[in-house]
């Protein structure tokens, strides 16, 4: 793993920051980057030398509440080798990621594979496509081609998908082209950053069902109200949800599609989703 650089950001949440760093110990990175836009802490200074001889670590202090875009650009710029695993600080590696580095490494075209997250013991995952639609899109697994498996030299299984999840093991190259917009301080900047991928039309990304990654999950009880206080507010929400759908040019933002999630449509979103199914279908029947 002396060729993968991994990076964590990190605010306020210790406990689990603390968990995801031992969950790297003995793994063989070549370097561990922490963006901290946290609060100046003196038990934080603490835990980072804990592992300081533990872990090739380095921590990159960030103006506070900075944000999850700009901590995650840092952490880019700083990484010199070809592989960067993009890590959130509630995140902790149960296994190698040998799987996810033969997939990259069997498929040039990939620009990043992500892995199912266990949430106490539940296995969820984001990836899915967009389809846009006039002044929506759509976030869905869609119909065709991605719902075929694939598989690596050494039968490693992945699906290809238009967005994946945020542990992911990108290729470095892929940030030459596509970094996070630092507008995003929280909300957005994940949809937003694969949009820009979508537009730009380069690299593909996948998912694999067979490498799982730990996840305490925003449910957990584990998140503190102050935390919350600062990454979830209303006001940042709406502010941000305004710049998102002005850049992107959408009435309401990203919906739901009928598999992901059928019980959160409304009769507007239903009809658009059926014409974009149709829509696909027909590309497909085109394209056959």
């Amino acid at each position: 793993m002396n060729n993968i650089t991994v990076g964590i950001k990190a605010f306020i949440r210790m406990a689990e920051l603390e968990r995801a760093l031992e969950s790297l110990v003995g793994r063989g990175f070549a370097e561990v980057i922490v963006a901290d836009d946290s609060p100046a802490d003196e038990n934080r200074h603490m835990l980072y030398q804990r592992f300081q001889d533990r872990l090739p670590l380095r921590v990159l202090k960030l103006p506070f509440r900075s944000g999850v875009s700009y901590g995650r650009n840092r952490m880019v710029e700083a990484c010199s080798t070809p592989y960067f695993l993009l890590m959130d600080d509630d995140h902790f590696l149960e296994n190698d990621v040998s799987p996810m580095l033969d997939i990259l490494d069997s498929n040039p075209q990939l620009g990043a594979v992500a892995a199912q997250a266990n949430i106490g013991g539940k296995l969820t995952s984001g990836a899915g496509n967009l389809y846009k639609f006039g002044p929506f899109i759509i976030q869905d697994i869609g119909f065709g081609p991605q719902r075929n498996a694939k598989h690596s030299s050494k039968g490693v299984t992945y699906y290809t998908y238009e967005m994946i999840d945020n542990f992911a093991l990108f290729r470095t190259e892929v940030f030459d082209d596509v970094m996070w917009d630092e507008t995003f301080v929280t909300f957005f900047e994940h949809m937003d950053f694969y949009l820009m991928h979508k537009d730009l039309g380069k690299w593909q990304f996948a998912i694999t069902p067979d490498y799982v990654f730990g996840h305490t999950g925003i449910d957990s009880g584990e998140i503190t109200e102050r935390y919350k206080s600062f990454r979830l507010d209303a006001d940042t929400r709406k502010s941000l949800s305004n710049y998102f759908n002005k850049k992107w040019g959408l009435k309401r933002g990203v919906v739901w599609g009928f598999c992901l999630k059928p019980k959160r449509r409304s009769p507007t979103v239903m009809l658009v989703h059926t014409l974009v199914g149709i829509g696909q279908m027909l590309r497909l029947v085109h394209q056959a």
